[in-house]
Protein backbone atom coordinates (compact mmCIF):
# COMPACT_ATOMS: atom_id res chain seq x y z
CA UNK A 1 0.00 0.00 0.00
CA UNK A 2 2.90 2.67 0.68
CA UNK A 3 4.49 1.47 -2.50
CA UNK A 4 1.19 2.22 -3.90
CA UNK A 5 0.98 5.83 -2.11
CA UNK A 6 4.39 6.50 -3.22
CA UNK A 7 3.81 5.53 -7.21
CA UNK A 8 0.64 8.07 -7.05
CA UNK A 9 2.50 10.92 -5.28
CA UNK A 10 5.34 10.84 -7.97
CA UNK A 11 3.10 10.46 -10.46
CA UNK A 12 1.45 13.61 -8.76
CA UNK A 13 4.14 15.56 -8.86
CA UNK A 14 5.36 14.78 -12.44
CA UNK A 15 1.92 16.05 -13.44
CA UNK A 16 2.14 19.31 -11.65
CA UNK A 17 5.71 19.92 -12.90
CA UNK A 18 4.32 19.27 -15.98
CA UNK A 19 1.57 21.54 -15.83
CA UNK A 20 3.38 24.58 -14.48
CA UNK A 21 6.41 23.96 -17.56
CA UNK A 22 3.41 24.61 -19.93
CA UNK A 23 2.20 27.74 -17.98
CA UNK A 24 4.49 30.37 -20.08
CA UNK A 25 3.48 28.54 -23.19
CA UNK A 26 -0.07 27.15 -23.29
CA UNK A 27 -3.87 29.44 -23.95
CA UNK A 28 -6.83 29.43 -21.70
CA UNK A 29 -8.37 26.93 -24.50
CA UNK A 30 -5.56 24.19 -24.05
CA UNK A 31 -4.91 24.75 -19.88
CA UNK A 32 -8.73 23.53 -19.89
CA UNK A 33 -8.90 20.96 -22.27
CA UNK A 34 -11.85 23.10 -23.82
CA UNK A 35 -12.50 24.08 -27.95
CA UNK A 36 -13.31 28.08 -28.64
CA UNK A 37 -16.73 27.25 -28.78
CA UNK A 38 -17.18 25.53 -25.36
CA UNK A 39 -20.65 26.52 -23.68
CA UNK A 40 -20.76 27.37 -20.06
CA UNK A 41 -21.80 23.95 -18.89
CA UNK A 42 -18.54 22.30 -20.44
CA UNK A 43 -16.62 25.05 -19.14
CA UNK A 44 -17.62 24.65 -15.82
CA UNK A 45 -17.33 21.08 -15.68
CA UNK A 46 -13.91 21.20 -17.43
CA UNK A 47 -12.50 23.81 -14.67
CA UNK A 48 -13.75 21.28 -12.15
CA UNK A 49 -12.22 18.49 -13.46
CA UNK A 50 -8.54 20.48 -14.37
CA UNK A 51 -8.57 21.73 -10.49
CA UNK A 52 -9.23 17.94 -9.36
CA UNK A 53 -6.58 16.72 -10.93
CA UNK A 54 -3.84 19.05 -10.19
CA UNK A 55 -5.07 21.68 -7.72
CA UNK A 56 -3.10 22.40 -4.39
CA UNK A 57 -5.67 20.78 -2.59
CA UNK A 58 -4.55 17.45 -3.97
CA UNK A 59 -1.28 17.55 -2.22
CA UNK A 60 -2.60 17.54 1.23
CA UNK A 61 0.35 17.71 3.35
CA UNK A 62 2.94 17.33 0.76
CA UNK A 63 6.63 17.86 2.65
CA UNK A 64 7.52 20.15 -0.82
CA UNK A 65 6.88 24.21 -0.62
CA UNK A 66 7.84 24.53 -3.72
CA UNK A 67 6.21 21.73 -5.32
CA UNK A 68 2.59 23.60 -3.68
CA UNK A 69 4.24 26.78 -5.15
CA UNK A 70 3.66 25.50 -8.82
CA UNK A 71 0.56 24.10 -8.03
CA UNK A 72 -0.81 27.40 -6.51
CA UNK A 73 0.29 29.19 -9.82
CA UNK A 74 -1.30 26.12 -12.12
CA UNK A 75 -4.64 26.66 -9.88
CA UNK A 76 -4.33 30.66 -10.42
CA UNK A 77 -3.90 30.19 -14.04
CA UNK A 78 -6.44 27.71 -14.36
CA UNK A 79 -8.45 30.23 -12.22
CA UNK A 80 -8.14 33.20 -14.60
CA UNK A 81 -8.43 30.64 -17.68
CA UNK A 82 -11.93 29.96 -16.45
CA UNK A 83 -12.77 33.80 -15.34
CA UNK A 84 -11.92 35.06 -19.16
CA UNK A 85 -14.14 31.86 -21.05
CA UNK A 86 -16.87 32.35 -18.96
CA UNK A 87 -17.92 35.81 -20.12
CA UNK A 88 -18.82 36.31 -23.41
CA UNK A 89 -16.83 40.01 -23.54
CA UNK A 90 -13.69 39.12 -22.03
CA UNK A 91 -13.74 35.94 -23.98
CA UNK A 92 -14.01 37.86 -27.32
CA UNK A 93 -11.44 40.06 -25.94
CA UNK A 94 -9.39 37.50 -25.19
CA UNK A 95 -10.20 35.72 -28.98
CA UNK A 96 -8.00 38.92 -30.31
CA UNK A 97 -5.51 38.87 -28.50
CA UNK A 98 -4.89 35.18 -30.01
CA UNK A 99 -5.42 36.48 -33.47
CA UNK A 100 -3.12 39.45 -32.71
CA UNK A 101 -0.55 36.60 -31.47
CA UNK A 102 -0.90 33.90 -34.25
CA UNK A 103 0.08 37.38 -36.49
CA UNK A 104 2.81 38.01 -34.93
CA UNK A 105 3.90 34.79 -34.79
CA UNK A 106 3.36 34.25 -38.68
CA UNK A 107 5.16 37.10 -39.59
CA UNK A 108 8.06 36.16 -37.48
CA UNK A 109 8.35 32.58 -39.01
CA UNK A 110 7.56 34.54 -42.19
CA UNK A 111 11.20 36.66 -41.35
CA UNK A 112 13.22 34.34 -40.28
CA UNK A 113 12.70 32.20 -43.94
CA UNK A 114 12.92 35.14 -45.82
CA UNK A 115 16.48 36.01 -43.96
CA UNK A 116 17.73 31.72 -44.37
CA UNK A 117 16.65 32.26 -48.60
CA UNK A 118 18.64 35.30 -48.74
CA UNK A 119 21.93 33.83 -46.60
CA UNK A 120 21.21 30.74 -48.84
CA UNK A 121 21.38 33.43 -52.22
CA UNK A 122 24.98 34.90 -50.85
CA UNK A 123 26.02 31.24 -50.85
CA UNK A 124 25.05 30.87 -54.32
CA UNK A 125 27.11 34.23 -55.48
CA UNK A 126 30.02 33.27 -53.77
CA UNK A 127 29.71 30.08 -55.87
CA UNK A 128 29.26 31.81 -58.90
CA UNK A 129 25.74 30.73 -59.68
CA UNK A 130 23.65 33.57 -60.41
CA UNK A 131 20.91 31.70 -61.51
CA UNK A 132 20.33 29.78 -58.35
CA UNK A 133 21.21 32.73 -56.20
CA UNK A 134 18.24 35.16 -58.18
CA UNK A 135 15.63 32.27 -57.25
CA UNK A 136 16.48 32.70 -53.71
CA UNK A 137 16.81 36.66 -53.08
CA UNK A 138 13.52 36.67 -55.29
CA UNK A 139 11.92 34.03 -53.25
CA UNK A 140 13.40 36.13 -50.25
CA UNK A 141 10.93 39.10 -51.71
CA UNK A 142 8.09 37.17 -52.05
CA UNK A 143 8.04 36.53 -48.33
CA UNK A 144 9.16 39.52 -46.93
CA UNK A 145 7.90 42.60 -49.05
CA UNK A 146 8.98 45.21 -47.06
CA UNK A 147 12.61 44.58 -47.19
CA UNK A 148 14.40 46.16 -50.34
CA UNK A 149 17.78 44.79 -50.07
CA UNK A 150 16.67 41.60 -51.63
CA UNK A 151 15.61 43.41 -54.60
CA UNK A 152 18.78 44.45 -54.38
CA UNK A 153 20.87 41.50 -54.88
CA UNK A 154 18.13 40.04 -57.27
CA UNK A 155 18.98 42.59 -59.49
CA UNK A 156 22.18 41.62 -59.12
CA UNK A 157 21.99 38.35 -59.53
CA UNK A 158 20.14 38.57 -62.62
CA UNK A 159 22.81 41.19 -64.06
CA UNK A 160 25.37 38.56 -63.24
CA UNK A 161 23.01 35.53 -65.26
CA UNK A 162 22.57 38.00 -67.97
CA UNK A 163 26.38 39.05 -68.85
CA UNK A 164 27.02 34.69 -68.01
CA UNK A 165 23.66 34.22 -70.59
CA UNK A 166 25.34 36.96 -72.81
CA UNK A 167 21.68 38.35 -72.65
CA UNK A 168 21.77 42.27 -72.57
CA UNK A 169 17.97 42.99 -71.79
CA UNK A 170 18.01 40.74 -68.78
CA UNK A 171 21.35 42.45 -67.66
CA UNK A 172 19.57 46.00 -68.26
CA UNK A 173 16.67 45.03 -66.21
CA UNK A 174 18.48 43.78 -63.67
CA UNK A 175 20.50 47.24 -63.09
CA UNK A 176 17.23 49.16 -63.57
CA UNK A 177 16.15 46.65 -60.43
CA UNK A 178 19.40 47.63 -58.67
CA UNK A 179 18.18 51.23 -59.19
CA UNK A 180 14.90 50.69 -58.11
CA UNK A 181 15.63 49.21 -54.70
CA UNK A 182 17.95 52.34 -54.35
CA UNK A 183 15.43 54.78 -54.85
CA UNK A 184 13.37 52.74 -52.20
CA UNK A 185 16.50 52.30 -49.64
CA UNK A 186 19.37 55.02 -51.02
CA UNK A 187 21.77 53.67 -47.83
CA UNK A 188 22.64 50.48 -49.09
CA UNK A 189 26.24 50.88 -49.93
CA UNK A 190 26.11 47.47 -51.52
CA UNK A 191 23.71 49.06 -54.50
CA UNK A 192 26.48 51.46 -55.31
CA UNK A 193 28.85 48.90 -55.29
CA UNK A 194 26.52 46.75 -57.81
CA UNK A 195 26.33 49.83 -60.15
CA UNK A 196 29.45 50.76 -60.30
CA UNK A 197 30.62 47.47 -60.92
CA UNK A 198 27.60 47.23 -64.11
CA UNK A 199 29.83 50.56 -64.81
CA UNK A 200 33.02 49.37 -65.03
CA UNK A 201 31.97 46.03 -66.65
CA UNK A 202 31.09 49.09 -69.86
CA UNK A 203 34.06 51.33 -69.37
CA UNK A 204 32.32 54.39 -67.81
CA UNK A 205 35.28 54.47 -65.24
CA UNK A 206 34.22 58.00 -64.09
CA UNK A 207 30.64 57.13 -63.59
CA UNK A 208 31.96 53.93 -61.77
CA UNK A 209 34.80 56.23 -59.47
CA UNK A 210 31.79 58.57 -58.04
CA UNK A 211 29.31 55.21 -57.62
CA UNK A 212 32.42 53.57 -55.38
CA UNK A 213 32.74 57.08 -53.34
CA UNK A 214 28.85 57.27 -52.73
CA UNK A 215 29.24 53.65 -51.13
CA UNK A 216 31.62 55.06 -48.91
CA UNK A 217 29.83 57.90 -47.91
CA UNK A 218 27.66 55.22 -46.62
CA UNK A 219 29.47 52.30 -45.67
CA UNK A 220 33.45 53.89 -44.83
CA UNK A 221 34.41 50.52 -44.39
CA UNK A 222 33.42 49.16 -47.29
CA UNK A 223 36.58 47.27 -47.93
CA UNK A 224 35.13 46.75 -52.21
CA UNK A 225 35.13 50.00 -52.78
CA UNK A 226 38.15 50.99 -51.47
CA UNK A 227 40.13 48.40 -53.16
CA UNK A 228 38.32 49.38 -56.30
CA UNK A 229 38.98 52.80 -56.19
CA UNK A 230 42.91 52.30 -55.80
CA UNK A 231 42.59 50.06 -58.81
CA UNK A 232 40.63 52.57 -60.66
CA UNK A 233 43.46 55.05 -60.09
CA UNK A 234 46.19 52.60 -60.43
CA UNK A 235 44.27 52.55 -64.10
CA UNK A 236 44.32 55.86 -64.81
CA UNK A 237 48.02 56.38 -63.37
CA UNK A 238 49.34 53.80 -65.80
CA UNK A 239 46.79 54.78 -68.99
CA UNK A 240 48.87 57.86 -68.78
CA UNK A 241 51.71 56.75 -68.75
CA UNK A 242 52.81 57.41 -65.55
CA UNK A 243 52.81 54.28 -64.11
CA UNK A 244 52.28 50.69 -64.61
CA UNK A 245 49.19 49.54 -62.79
CA UNK A 246 47.07 47.02 -63.39
CA UNK A 247 43.81 45.64 -62.94
CA UNK A 248 42.87 44.09 -59.76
Amino acid sequence: AADEEGGEGDALRERILAEYAKLPHIDHYALLGVEPGVGAAELAAAFAGRVAEVGPDRLGDHPDPELKRMAHEVYLRLVRAYETLRDPKSREAYQQVLRLRAREREASLTRLGSEERFREGRLHLDAGDPEAAEACFREAGRLNRKEPVYALYAGWAAYLAGRADGDPSRMEAGEKQVERALSVLPILDEGYVFLARMAEARGEQERARDLYERALLFNPSSDEAKQALVRLELDATGSDGAGGGSPV
